[in-house]
């Protein structure tokens, strides 16, 4: 008798959302999906899109702490889309919108100047050379990003991965519509980091003693 073939559940259970998760079923984006967030966007004034929510503890956060904003979350995985979508409804948020898609494909989804702040939390490092070309923060999508972003509007990013880290660093400062306005290679040693919100992955790497490299830029 063959093996029965595994499904994973999630691929269905993102579907069942619809007004909370555009669920996606490839790397297309459809006219009604860029209209989905348009409906959405025009809502609220000031937007936040973080790359890569995961499980939506940081994004599930900053949607309480900014209960006027609308707070959207790009996620490939299904089972953490899908919990972010659990927690939103389970806190009562009305202001959190999901996309189920690579957000490489961030430019297709908001107009010039709709944004007013982008967040990348650990991204992927692709860390062996030959995989480099996969990663996110490329010079490309960083003019994308200065693009998005309102005037004043903010890029942030975390990584336990030093030299993922300096080479975007270099390429904000080759960017001349971004100014990087803060760096370091040690967030929990400074002030500024009992601001901000902890993502799962972060609270993972500080509980191993590793140190987290943060930096913000500004259009």
């Amino acid at each position: 008798m063959p093996a029965t073939r595994w499904k994973n559940p999630y691929t269905a259970l993102v579907k069942t959302k619809p007004q909370l998760l555009r669920p996606f079923c490839d790397n297309t984006v459809a006219d009604d999906d860029v209209d989905f967030v348009k409906s959405a966007l025009a809502r609220f004034d000031t937007r936040f899109c973080e790359i890569g929510s995961g499980s939506g503890g940081h994004l599930i956060e900053l949607a309480r702490k900014h209960p006027g904003t609308l707070c959207i979350g790009f996620e490939l995985r299904f089972k953490r889309i899908y919990r972010t979508a659990q927690k939103a409804e389970e806190a009562e948020l009305n202001n959190v919108l999901l996309l189920r898609t690579n957000g490489q494909l961030l430019e297709h989804f908001f107009p010039t100047r709709s944004l007013d702040a982008i967040i990348v939390n650990f991204p992927d490092p692709w860390a062996k050379k030959r995989w480099r070309k996969h990663r996110l923060l490329t010079p490309q999508f960083l003019t994308t990003v200065s693009r998005l972003l309102r005037p004043g509007g903010s890029f942030s990013y975390k990584t336990d991965h030093c030299e993922y880290f300096e080479e975007t660093a270099q390429h904000i400062e080759r960017c001349p519509e971004l100014e990087l306005t803060y760096k370091t290679n040690d967030l929990n040693s400074t002030p500024i980091a009992e601001h901000l919100i902890r993502s799962e992955f972060e609270s993972l790497f500080i509980s191993k003693g590793l140190p987290i490299n943060y930096l913000e830029a500004r259009t």
